[in-house]
């Protein structure tokens, strides 16, 4: 047994967008936009806490080191003065 195969000729079907789906794009485009400017605000937050915090801990480990070892908590405070200044430019 063999299988015969038809080629009928078509013509292409041309639909129309449904309605409103210009409408629902555009809002989904806004507030996708919105949520990606949300995501980076609290990306550069977290950067700015990490940089805060790092500062912190620097000047925590000077104070902690200022009576055994001078030379490496003065190098450790101006580390932070660095990066605090870097952080206000």
């Amino acid at each position: 047994m063999s299988a015969t195969t038809i080629k009928l000729p078509s013509a292409s079907v041309h639909t129309a967008a449904p309605r409103g789906a210009a409408w629902a794009a555009s809002i989904f485009a806004s507030v996708l936009n919105g949520l990606r400017a949300v995501g980076r605000h609290i990306v550069e937050q977290r950067r700015l806490w990490a940089e805060t915090r790092a500062i912190q801990e620097m000047l925590r480990l000077a104070d902690t080191y200022s009576a055994s070892q001078p030379g490496f908590a003065a190098e450790l405070r101006a580390a932070a003065m660095r990066l605090q200044s870097s952080r206000d430019e």
